[in-house]
Order: structure tokens, then sequence, then C-alpha cells
């Protein structure tokens, strides 16, 4: 068969598909790996309270400097996988760098709903992450967590002679809109600042005008 100009590029293309999507793999392991590494570290930093040597008063003023920015709940999760996974199972990082962080930390909770360390790491090379949360939720008992729903929100606080209430409104853009807000004439808003947060955690959600006003009191 003639191999047309076409049919050329159309393998060229496929070829670095193939390799690109190796170099990819191959980031990512590492990236696993300095996880494991930094998650052994930031323990042992945490641990012996060595942050406080350095000038700093509290962990997380140590994670929050200018060096590091990292999220304590990253670093959580870091110290966690690298404690159960390093210091109490006693795997090395190039056993498990194919895993991923996130799948590891999945692994942390199926081994402390009673699943055996060989088995977790067979099922977390062969399933997707929301499989293995699916398997977790079933293996805990419970029915599989809902999805957050998570919104960048203009925050304000709203007077009126019904009392004080915080309003979260989503935002379509930076600069936000007062629009979306049932409010009359008497009531007072004061510009509080963002945040993001998960509004299926809030007790009381109203829809005017086709956006979410979620009022907490």
């Amino acid at each position: 068969m003639e191999i047309t100009p076409s049919m050329a590029a159309l393998e060229a293309q496929a070829a670095e598909a193939h390799r690109v999507h190796r170099d990819i793999v191959g980031m990512k392991a590492h990236l696993t790996e300095y996880a494991l590494l930094m998650g052994n570290a930031l323990g042992r930093m945490r641990e012996g309270r060595l942050y406080k040597l350095l000038d700093y008063d509290t962990w997380e003023s140590y994670l929050g400097s200018p060096e590091l920015s990292i999220r304590p709940r990253t670093a959580e999760r870091m110290i966690r996988v690298a404690r159960r996974w390093i210091g109490e199972l006693g795997y090395a990082t190039e056993q498990l760098e194919d895993v991923g962080i996130t799948k590891l930390d999945l692994g942390v909770g199926l081994l402390e709903a009673g699943e055996k360390p060989q088995r977790v790491l067979e099922d977390a090379r062969a399933l997707s992450s929301s499989d293995l949360i699916k398997q977790l939720a079933q293996v805990r008992g419970r029915p599989e967590p809902e999805r957050s729903r998570r919104y960048r929100v203009w925050v304000g606080m709203i007077s009126s002679a019904r009392g004080r209430k915080i309003c979260l409104t989503p935002l379509r853009d930076e600069n936000g809109t007062l629009a979306s807000m049932a409010l009359d004439g008497r009531d007072s808003v004061e510009f509080v600042g963002y945040a993001e947060v998960d509004v299926s955690k809030l007790t009381q959600v109203s829809h005017y005008r086709g956006k979410i006003d979620c009022w907490m009191a």
C-alpha cells in the first residue's frame, strides 16, 4: 500500500503523542517521589518543632513562608502518606512512584479500613482515583461521598430590620455584582471580602434570578 503524505503525517503525530505521554508518565513518577520525600521531611520538621529554631512561632507560619507557600492541608496529606507507606510499612519511594500521591492517600484510607497493603497497591495501579473513592466508601460501609460544589464568592454583611446576616454570592468575574441579591431599600451591604466555599455544606440556600444566594445567620 502506498503511503500518502497525509498518512505519514498522521503516523508522525501518533509517534509524538506516545513519546510525550512517556515523558509525562516519567515526570509524574518524579513528582510522586519528591512528594513522598517532602512529606517525610515535613513530618520531621513538624514533629520535632524544628521550625521554631528558624524563628517561626507556628507550623502554619512556617508553611506560609515565601520559600514554601504550602497549604496546611497539602502538607498534612504528604506527611500522612509518607508516614504510613514509608515510615510504617517500609516501602521505598521507587516502589510507590508509579502510583501517585492522590491514590496513595486514598490507599491510606483503605489500609485504615483493614485492606492489605499489597492489595491496595494493586488496586491503586489498576483503578482510577474515582474508582478508589467508590471502593473506599464501600469498604467503610458508607454511601459514596457527594461531590462538593465549590464557588468563589463575594462576601458581604447585610444589615436590615430583620438583623444582620452574611451573604455569600457566587461571582461571575473578579468585580462581582449585587444584582443577584434580593435587597430592598432598607437593607445596607458592607463588603467583607472574597472566599471559596462549598455550598453543599451550607444549611440554607435560596435561588434568585438564576444565581445561588447562600445565606448563613
